[in-house]
């Protein structure tokens, strides 16, 4: 192969991940957020750190910020189109634990399922400028 059909396909598989890259990060944009059980929450993110039990929780990319406790995402992957698989470590009042859950998105909705079908539904909070 010439120098300059290797720098093609270089070229090319440069796109492509670049492509990849940018997909990915659009699709998980869509839970990555502010959200509250009632919109009267949203003023209150729970990674203020103000004390209120009235907050609305935070999802990062790899994060969770929710009332007294922080999660680090071990492990994300989609199932369906609006829907991911998280297993997070979870740090709060002194204690730490390992689960599973399930991030659905439905419009300004957010379904957080726990592995023993329980959920919360969640409101996306409006973008403060």
């Amino acid at each position: 192969m010439s120098l300059s059909a290797l720098r093609r396909v270089l070229s090319i598989f440069r796109t492509i991940i670049v492509a990849l890259c940018l997909s990915t990060s659009a699709i998980a944009q869509e839970y990555i957020g502010t959200w509250a059980e009632d919109l009267g929450f949203c003023d209150n993110p729970a990674n203020a750190g103000d004390g209120t039990d009235a907050v609305a929780v935070v999802l990062e990319q790899r994060r969770y910020f929710g009332f007294e406790s922080v999660c680090r995402f071990v492990s994300v992957s989609q199932r369906a189109s609006h829907e991911w698989h998280v297993e997070w470590i979870c740090e709060g009042e002194g204690q730490t634990h390992r689960e599973r859950v399930t991030l659905r998105v439905a419009g300004h909705q957010l379904t957080i399922q726990g592995a023993d079908g329980a959920g919360t539904t969640l409101s996306r909070c409006p973008v403060r400028k």
